[in-house]
């Protein structure tokens, strides 16, 4: 071979070089304003509750364990991370006595140099946790509690609302009394200054009041409730949604509710909308072929599909919509949070659906074993002020296990300081398949942009022009790849997808059906080098996408 060869051979080689590192470094640049981050915080179930950055980090709370595979001594975490999701520091807080129930965490705020978290324990005790915002130890923890009978537990906090730099509201709901079956609404004003509370407690007499959702408006509570008639899971089972103004003595004045036979369930998330009135999150039910024989199948004939309505500035209904297309079984659809648009031009809606729990029915009707259905996805839904929906966004990980889907449920939503959007949630990996004590419970925190995009330019649409009839319209990013690679799929149909390496070899195979798709898979087990992944569709269109992983 001649040196003039050679030189073509090294010129082509560098240019190659040149070009993978080109592509790199433009990824790179990308990869700063959307992530994908699993992380174990703890050893075994860790349950996301609430999100939120400031300039530097981001910052979440939760409750979980690191008993495995028992599932007691619940906790509560704390835990940093910087601006790309990368874990710094975290703690975690439990009692000394075994408790199964789980904390309810609403939201936190940051107030200085201190994390401000309520907290309560559904077997437990409530607290006002105060992290330390760059260590995560704990400054100080004040006790909820009912000032009338300070011994009662089962105080149930709703949502911490700040007043103004200093001043807090909390919205619980505690028993009437030590032997009570019925609870009242309770409000407990906290001051930082002198870390003093105030207590004021509302609601009547022998009736179960109770406040699931409140935001505070800067001058009254607007809060949502639920009554129910019938009984649970048959025919005339109903609920109906109510909305409240009251100030911040308790006085309260019903000012919306939805007609008893709407099938509206109680609020999930509200917020004041752009134009002065109230945005709710919640969902629809209905109860389909009841049995009055086998109240376990009748829970499991009650469908569900998540919903979202807007009370104008006079609490008058502006719209009610459904966010899906058809009702699903119970327990895999929800609805979780809504915020306003980044572009104020409309609002955000965090929900779950999908197939996770079937009963497997024996003859003679027994229905406590349960077949585990892997099919869970993340959906961000935004609407404009008409409550038409704009768009759609499904996320959904992947992995190397039997089903070849993780588990997962997106359950916060918060703006990050970048003008994109923070969702956290948690994923479920099997130890064991079909064994419901080998679950592990881990951190799923994600980042996407304005549009709700983790592939970069999801939200463009693609015309004829651009795209052959006979291609199937996917994206891959990034490129190369080191640990998720995201697959993007616009069409509402199924696509089967192959990752083959460069012997012809098939890697990986795995699916994909919803519009607006992003498929997460880790692709961090495969060996550096080029891959070709390959799709079908169930229309006959067909693609191909080169990548590298390094």
């Amino acid at each position: 071979m001649t040196s003039s060869h050679y030189y073509k051979l090294l010129k082509r080689s560098f240019r190659f070089i040149i070009f993978f590192i080109s592509i790199f470094i433009i990824n790179q640049t990308f990869a700063q304003s959307t992530f994908n981050k699993k992380h174990d915080i703890l050893k075994s179930i860790e349950w996301p509750a609430y999100v939120f950055s400031d300039e530097n980090r981001i910052y979440i709370v939760g409750y979980g364990t690191n008993e495995w595979p028992t599932y007691n001594h619940y906790g509560v975490y704390f835990a940093a991370f910087d601006l790309d999701g990368n874990f710094l520091y975290s703690s975690f807080f439990k009692e000394d006595r075994i408790l199964y129930g789980q904390y309810s965490i609403q939201n936190a705020f940051i107030e200085g140099d201190w994390v401000l978290a309520c907290m309560g324990q559904d077997e437990g005790k409530s607290y006002l946790f105060v992290f330390e915002k760059n260590t995560g130890n704990i400054y100080k923890l004040l006790e909820l509690i009912n000032p009338i009978y300070p011994n009662v537990n089962y105080i149930v906090t709703r949502r911490m609302e700040k007043i103004n730099n200093g001043m807090y509201l909390i919205h619980c709901t505690t028993p009437e009394g030590p032997e009570s079956d019925y609870s009242d609404p309770m409000l407990i004003h906290v001051n930082t200054e002198n870390w003093m509370l105030r207590h004021t407690i509302f609601g009547k007499k022998n009736q179960y009041d109770s406040l699931t959702l409140s935001i505070w408006d800067g001058k009254n509570i607007i809060s949502t409730t639920h009554t129910v008639t019938g009984k649970p899971y048959k025919i005339d089972y109903k609920n109906q949604l109510h909305v409240h103004l009251s100030d911040t003595l308790g006085s309260k004045q019903k000012m919306f509710s939805i007609h008893p036979d709407s099938s509206r369930t109680f609020g999930t998330d509200l917020i004041k909308s752009n134009d002065g009135g109230i945005v709710i999150a919640n969902v629809r039910q209905k109860n389909f072929n009841m049995q009055p024989e086998n109240p376990w199948s009748q829970y499991y004939q009650t469908w569900v599909i998540p919903n979202a309505m807007k009370l104008d500035s006079n609490f008058n209904l502006a719209w009610d919509i459904p966010l899906g297309k058809e009702y699903q079984r119970h327990g895999i659809a929800e609805m979780w949070r809504v915020l306003s648009s980044i572009e104020a031009d409309g609002y955000v809606l965090l929900s779950v659906r999908g197939a996770t729990i079937i009963p497997e029915t024996k003859e003679d009707g027994d229905t406590t074993n349960y077949g585990l259905i892997p099919q869970q996805y993340g959906v961000l839904d935004k609407v404009d002020e008409d409550g038409q929906i704009l768009w759609t966004r499904h996320y959904s990980i992947l992995n190397d296990t039997v089903y070849g889907h993780y588990r997962q449920e997106l359950r916060d939503l918060e703006y990050s300081s970048d003008g994109g959007y923070l969702l956290y949630g948690y994923s479920i990996e099997d130890m064991f398949p079909n064994d419901y004590d080998s679950l592990c419970f881990a951190t799923w925190l994600m980042k996407t942009d304005r549009h709700g995009c983790i592939v970069p330019g999801c939200h463009e649409e693609v015309s004829v022009m651009q795209l052959p009839p006979e291609e199937a319209h996917i994206l891959i990013w990034p490129n190369p790849v080191r640990d998720w690679l995201y697959v993007f799929q616009k069409a509402e149909e199924r696509h089967i997808y192959h990752i083959i390496d460069m012997n012809g070899r098939i890697i990986r195979r795995f699916e994909g059906s919803m519009a607006d798709e992003t498929l997460m898979i880790d692709v961090s087990g495969l060996k550096p080098g080029s891959y070709v992944l390959t799709v079908e569709t169930a229309s006959g269109k067909s693609g191909r996408k080169v990548f590298l992983v390094f």
